[in-house]
């Protein structure tokens, strides 16, 4: 770490001093310093070190001549969320008195040193506005950017995607632009640049969406390549929602962006940035790729103008601030001839290293997955090109590249054999096709409420265990008048499986007396028993390939849920009935047999450790009460 860095750290740790903040304002100076010839004696470090006791009034002076002086500084400095009332003369004396003697300062390690340390030092307010130095390479390195051109991040937060831009094309002339809603963050953006060195470049204050800054001839403004490392699930205020619905700029024609996740407002922005000329590479999560609504209508218009080239997952925890995979999503108006018409799916989620907890990936990752987006080929389980007629609106990978092992407990890993499932007509049924599918009811204390009396039992995710539901447990629930149960009530051979989250739970629904309520975490299949016994359905969801299908079907940013309706569709193995009730019958015998053993063992196992308390003399110390 650049001593310097490292004794400003030291000296900040214990106060409520923001050491990042401080930091760029300080190394600020001494660049500046150095750099303008011209304003250089007005930035003098060592008369600022030499009266210790107006250390802090001197260098707020130096700021307001850099904002005066420079107007691209304007506000820069006010903008920093610093206390200086908390900021002792003595503290930043001790660093002057440091950074004076740094006389090796590279100041691009520095840079990289201070993003970095925002990130695995877990300032979250901070983490939010930067981006892990492997995925800026790995997206610049995806724009392949060339010569005379032009690059834009439209949330550039502390600019570190226009760094890397420029870290990566010295020698050709690009200008520069990027955009930032955040004050602090884009001062900070604002020094980070500077000290940087970067040229050409223009950054501004303001909201993308509702106010982009950059025009030409009274137009927006279109640049050659982007890359945008969007803020994930940000809901827009009511003002913003009127604005992209009358947007002058008609930057948002691919569909409709619903109030709630504002981020195809950022994909429609991005795009319609375009010239047209390089890719827009934008940073997505899972939710972007899968959810409903308007949202899957602006995929589908996307898709049908042949506008998406790549999509790459990439592993959960690889971002700062949040432990969610997340995507890199390759758009291009202006695809290659034998990209035309396709879509590029590769899962990359096994390509990562670990550093304690965070993720990251190497620069032999990096290039291989460069290297595929330009030269496509399918690879089994990472690498697939889909026609787009047969993508649909869903793109996350994980539904189009299947991994195909399922590891189960306590058995091992299995390899699931999809061509046989999906090849043997004669076997295989949509669960659809079987029964009824029905999904369970959400309570909530405005419609029901738990007592003692109540007239319904409720079943619930933590009622079932071992695929038995746990029956005389289930709590006593009351339900308004005017509520309709029956569509919820389960019967007697119905399979429940659990909806949401990571554990998957199979049961079937057994005799039972009173009406027993199915809850909002489970959808329910009420088999056609001529078709299939409920008991090798249940065992068949136990499966390797049964576990396998559930959680392939489940999808979530974070917490994954299962559609009835993607289940519907799905397809299952099914033998002739005759067959599924043989084999129920060996399993259930077997079953019955274990537990029988279980059993008597572990009487077995009581009786001899109370034998070897007795005979050791510990019976006298205690004595069984219940």
């Amino acid at each position: 770490m650049t001593k310097s860095y490292k004794v400003l750290k030291e000296l900040t740790r214990g106060t409520n001093v923001p050491s990042t903040e401080l930091a760029l304002a300080i190394y600020s100076i001494k660049y500046l310093s150095e750099q303008t010839k011209h304003f250089s004696h007005k930035l003098d470090l060592q008369a600022l070190i030499q009266n210790p006791s107006s250390v802090k009034e001197k260098l707020i002076e130096m700021f307001r001549l850099i904002e005066n002086e420079f107007p691209d500084f304007n506000n820069v400095y006010s903008c920093l969320e610093i206390p200086w009332n908390i900021v002792e003369n003595k503290l930043l004396f001790d660093i002057f008195l440091t950074l004076e003697n740094d006389h090796e300062l590279n100041y691009s390690l520095l840079i990289n040193e201070i993003q970095t340390d925002i990130g695995l030092n877990h300032r979250r307010d901070l983490a939010t506005h930067t981006t892990p130095l492997f995925i800026q390479e790995l997206m610049i390195s995806l724009l392949n950017i060339q010569n005379e051109s032009s690059f834009y991040d439209g949330t550039a937060g502390f600019g570190g995607l226009l760094i890397e831009a420029d870290h990566q094309n010295k020698n050709k002339n690009i200008n520069f632009f990027g955009q930032e809603f955040n004050p602090n963050a884009w001062a900070m953006g604002k020094l980070f640049l500077l000290l940087s060195g970067i040229k050409n470049v223009q950054y501004a204050y303001g909201n993308t969406i509702s106010h982009p800054a950059f025009f030409e001839d009274k137009q927006l403004k279109r640049f050659d390549y982007i890359a945008m490392s969007m803020p994930f699930g940000v809901s827009l205020y009511p003002n913003e929602k009127e604005q992209i619905e009358n947007d002058p700029y008609d930057r948002f024609i691919y569909g409709r962006v619903p109030q709630k996740n504002a981020d195809m407002a950022y994909v429609q922005h991005a795009l319609s940035s375009s010239t047209g000329k390089g890719r827009v590479v934008l940073l997505v999560t899972n939710g972007t790729l899968f959810r409903g609504g308007s949202e899957a209508a602006i995929r589908k218009t996307l898709i049908d103008m042949d506008q998406i080239e790549s999509i790459i997952l990439l592993s959960e925890n690889v971002l700062y601030h949040t432990a969610i995979p997340i995507n890199i999503l390759v758009l291009n108006k202006n695809k290659s001839l034998d990209k035309k018409g396709k879509i590029q799916f590769i899962k990359a989620d096994h390509l990562f290293k670990s550093r304690k907890k965070q993720k990251y990936l190497t620069q032999e990752h990096i290039e291989e997955i460069v290297d595929l987006v330009e030269n496509p080929n399918d690879q089994e389980s990472f690498s697939k090109t889909i026609n787009t007629s047969y993508v649909g609106d869903n793109l996350l990978v994980s539904k189009h590249i299947k991994n195909d092992k399922a590891v189960i407990e306590g058995e091992g890993t299995y390899k699931i054999l999809f061509d046989k499932l999906e090849n043997d007509s004669s076997h295989t049924l949509k669960f659809g096709e079987i029964g009824k599918l029905y999904k369970g009811l959400n309570t909530t204390p405005q419609n029901s409420s738990e007592e003692k009396n109540g007239k319904f039992k409720i079943i619930k995710m933590s009622d079932v265990h071992d695929g038995k539901i746990q029956v005389e447990k289930l709590s006593n629930i009351s339900f308004k008048a005017n509520m309709k149960i029956d569509p919820y009530v389960v019967k007697e051979g119905d399979i429940l499986i659990s909806s949401r989250g990571h554990a998957q739970k199979v049961a079937v629904v057994p005799s039972h007396d009173g009406t027993l309520v199915l809850s909002h975490n489970f959808i329910a299949i009420r088999p056609n028993k001529d078709i299939v016994d409920s008991g090798f359905l249940q065992m068949y969801l136990d499966s390797p390939v049964g576990r396998f299908t559930l959680s392939d079907l489940a999808s979530g940013t974070s917490l994954p849920v299962l559609s009835a309706k993607d289940l519907e569709t799905a397809a299952l193995y099914l033998p002739k009935l005759s067959v599924q009730q043989s084999v129920v019958n060996i399993y259930r015998n077997a079953q019955r047999d274990y537990e029988e053993q279980l059993k008597k063992a572990q009487y077995q196992l009581k009786t001899a450790k109370d034998l070897a308390y007795k005979d050791s003399g510990l019976t006298s110390l205690f004595e069984l009460i219940e």
